[in-house]
């Protein structure tokens, strides 16, 4: 969850880094969730490099086992389309005068955790604008109630986003 960014043009956020502390008190506390199990970065500590590290290298593929269930939650920024028509996540010390290079791309998020991880059970949820790009061929759930996740059975991928990709 970032809230505070490095760059002064990225506008501060208020709930992010609160909302990103809940969610991982709710995944040890309601959902008894492992608390070595739950990696939390806010703020200062949610750089690109801390959170492709965590995703990709030295934490959650060191940890995840191919049938367990990975959950991530991310809330920041998300950039609307670029000349080549992707979107990024803006980590606390994204440039917004240099998306490509400083910012996660949204396309690709999904699809990296899943070939990192080797897990093929993950829940994406993407609480930014524009999020809804990070599975553009994927079918969407429109205004959907809720859902009972104790039902959700099998392997996949679920990407929850807040947002459709132009948005």
């Amino acid at each position: 969850g970032i809230s505070k960014f490095s760059d002064p043009n990225v506008p501060v956020l208020k709930y992010p880094s609160k909302d990103a502390r809940d969610f991982a008190e709710f995944l040890v506390n309601n959902e008894h969730f492992a608390r070595d199990h739950v990696r939390l970065l806010t703020d200062q500590g949610a750089t690109k490099e801390n959170i492709l590290d965590a995703l990709g290298d030295t934490w959650l593929p060191q940890r995840v086992l191919e049938d367990d269930l990975v959950v991530i939650f991310i809330s920041t920024h998300g950039s609307p389309a670029d000349k080549a028509e992707e979107n990024f996540i803006v980590a606390h010390d994204t440039n917004s005068n240099k998306l490509f290079s400083t910012g996660i791309k949204i396309q690709d998020l999904a699809s990296e955790i899943t070939r990192r991880t080797g897990c093929d059970r993950v829940v994406l949820i993407l609480d930014a604008c524009h999020s809804g790009a990070a599975e553009l061929a994927a079918k969407g759930m429109v205004r959907q109630s809720n859902f009972d996740a104790d039902k959700l059975v099998g392997s996949g991928l679920l990407i929850i986003s807040s947002r459709q990709a132009d948005e």
